[in-house]
């Protein structure tokens, strides 16, 4: 986002407390090219996702060595873009065994508040995040067995190795409010409602926060049980010999017994029971408080390999695991509760020789 011709959103694959989606890379613009365009490349090997532009997998600052972003004059070995091209190189182990030991950490109690507009209190800043971070890099050094001299091989000016051992731990919530059925309603009993901003509301409880009617709330019938089936009814209906193209209403508001299925009652026992109504902060009538909450755990590894055959000739191999997983919460597994996970893995062999990559 630094670099010039660069425009949009870095993103994260890191899911939110809401619905949105994982999607890191994809919503850049480089040089004018539209989002999901851009070429993303991990150690010069292709790294975008083939369903949706977004890079596979992701890397640490502590495991990448440098990046460069290409947005215009580049080799036609780069044409596979829209574009740009973006490409990470990880780090490789030197002479000197070198490492880091690293933990970040964040807390409520030390969050920064959300900025908000208007009047009331901002709301807090929930996010509770820790991030291990231990890598290690150096010469690779083997043992020599059965042979003289030297008891080990000495990888110092020719082979070396680099491993990065990453953990991290991620929760967040935030509450929100919202309106569940009362008693009657998980019957089918639909009388004395009233239809409002709000949704449908007993009678009493829309004149005691003055809510105001904005339509009807007649419950017609648009199927027939026939053998245990459900058949959509045609759009018409007779009353007093007159038919009319619409469809008719349950008598009294009230859908049958029958024709509500065991299985929508057996589920509606997961779904928590309404307290008392409420005003809300977007002046809404609601009566109940979830926390929707996310959660994510997981651990990352990244190993590179680089052996010098040559003053000009250069093999390296990396692979990468990077268990993205998280959970939303929204009540229960029955309410609403969804995963967003993926373990992706990139795999990286190169040869360099003559200063040409193959």
């Amino acid at each position: 986002m630094t670099i010039p011709n660069v425009s949009g959103e870095a993103g994260s694959e890191d899911p939110g407390v809401t619905s949105d989606q994982p999607v890191p890379g994809y919503n850049l613009s480089v040089n004018g090219g539209r989002p999901g365009s851009t070429s993303i490349l991990a150690d010069g090997v292709n790294n975008t996702g083939v369903g949706i532009a977004r890079a596979v997998v992701s890397f640490t600052p502590e495991t990448v060595q440098e990046f460069t972003v290409q947005s215009s004059a580049y080799s036609a070995e780069f044409g596979n873009t829209g574009g740009g091209v973006i490409n990470a190189t990880t780090k490789s182990g030197t002479n000197s065994l070198n490492g880091i030991a690293l933990w970040y950490t964040r807390n409520p109690t030390f969050n920064a508040r959300p900025y908000r507009i208007g009047n009331g209190p901002r709301p807090a800043n929930n996010l509770r995040y820790n991030q291990v971070s231990v890598t290690v890099g150096g010469p690779i050094f083997l043992p020599k067995f059965g042979e003289g001299g030297k008891s080990y091989y000495d990888g110092r000016n020719k082979s070396f190795f680099f491993f990065a051992y990453e953990p991290r731990w991620r929760r967040d919530f935030l509450s929100v409010t919202t309106l569940l059925p009362t008693a009657a309603e998980r019957s089918g009993d639909f009388t004395n409602l009233v239809r409002t901003s709000s949704g449908w509301l007993p009678t009493n409880i829309a004149t005691q926060f003055n809510a105001a009617s904005i339509g009807t709330s007649n419950i017609f019938q648009q199927f027939n049980l026939v053998n245990g089936r459900l058949v959509p009814l045609a759009q018409t209906c007779t009353v007093g010999g007159v038919t009319t193209a619409t469809f008719c209403q349950f008598p009294g508001n009230r859908i049958p017994q029958s024709m509500i299925d065991p299985k929508a009652l057996a589920l509606l026992k997961f779904m928590p029971d309404g307290g008392g109504y409420f005003i809300d902060d977007a002046g809404l009538v609601r009566n109940y408080i979830v926390q929707r909450f996310v959660k994510q755990d997981e651990t990352r590894y990244t190993l590179r390999l680089d052996h010098n055959v040559t003053k000009n000739d250069k093999v390296n191999f990396r692979y990468t695991r990077t268990p993205a997983i998280g959970t939303r919460g929204f009540g229960s597994d029955i309410n609403g509760n969804t995963g967003v996970s993926a373990t992706r893995s990139s795999m990286c062999l190169a040869i360099t020789t003559s200063s040409r990559r193959i």
